[in-house]
């Protein structure tokens, strides 16, 4: 019979097979060769625990290791790394070499600060481009090791790139004062003033530059988009004869009185620019 602490060995040629079954419990051991286990699933790991045994290891298909947790399948190993989700830190605090396919994380994710050389999100074959911290609620967004953009609390600050641009919008835009080089085009908005002397029944603007083509009478007008700090649109009086600008219901422009149009004369373009989120200010033009 045996005791506690007794020791077996277990000896046998390639082929012959040894069949157990119930718990192999062992506090030390060693072998040569290969064990062969069944391949059990997720429910029923190969590799379990005594006091835990829907966790463990099993084989989800060739070259293919399953890593199960009460009993679910929690991710896998291959020769192509680990697919699954990671919960905690990878790496302790300096990442392991190797790539995840996927990592699904709960609650906060960690990484380094990253400089614009070196980005601390960056993708594989392009370690020169991606995400970094410049300081407090500020991130930079680097291309070829080069700074491309900001983010902060105040919006974006950033080089818009190309001659054409790309499909999207942006709701808020801002430019740092600096002298830059290229091109930005903008597709006017070509209008007929309407209305009769009234704001509600002008011609709304959608675009930030504006010709207007048609005045048919002095009566007509076209009306401004409610004003917002910083925004700007140029309207051109192509007409033939004097255009009123109105600004939207509630705003006013120039000194002039809530809801009162200002008349732009025939063959003049004035900017318009919002000071605030209700007061548009005239920038007089050709």
């Amino acid at each position: 019979m045996a005791t506690v602490g007794q020791k077996y060995g277990i000896t046998g040629s390639q082929g012959e097979g040894w069949t157990f079954t119930g718990t192999i419990a062992a506090g030390s051991g060693s072998s040569t060769g290969v064990w062969g286990l069944a391949n059990g699933t997720a429910a029923a790991p190969a590799i379990g625990f005594t006091s835990d045994p829907d966790t463990g290891l099993f084989r989800t298909s060739a070259n293919v290791l399953g890593v199960a947790a009460g009993g679910s399948s929690v991710g896998t190993f291959s020769s192509a790394g680990f697919t699954g989700a990671v919960n905690g830190t990878v790496g302790a605090t300096t990442a392991a070499a190797g790539l995840f396919t996927t990592i699904g994380a709960s609650g906060v994710t960690t990484i380094a600060v990253g400089a614009v050389g070196t980005p601390s999100l960056i993708f594989s074959g392009d370690t020169n481009t991606g995400l970094y911290w410049i300081g407090a609620d500020s991130f930079g967004m680097a291309a070829n090791g080069v700074v491309q953009a900001t983010i902060t609390t105040g919006g974006i600050n950033g080089i818009v790139g190309g001659t054409t641009a790309a499909a999207g919008t942006f709701t808020t835009l801002t430019a740092a004062d600096t002298t830059t080089t290229g091109t930005v085009n903008r597709t006017p908005q070509i209008a007929t003033a309407a209305g009769s002397n009234s704001q509600t029944d002008s011609t709304a603007i959608t675009k930030s530059v504006v010709v207007v083509t048609t005045v048919s009478a002095t009566t007509r007008g076209v009306r401004l988009p409610a004003a917002g700090t910083g925004r700007e649109y140029r309207i051109h009086n192509a007409g033939g004869t004097n255009v009123n600008v109105y600004p939207a219901t509630n705003d006013a422009i120039g000194s002039g009185a809530t809801n009162a149009a200002s008349v732009l004369t025939k063959g003049k373009a004035s900017i318009y620019f919002a000071q605030d989120a209700v007061t548009w200010v005239v920038m007089a033009g050709a």
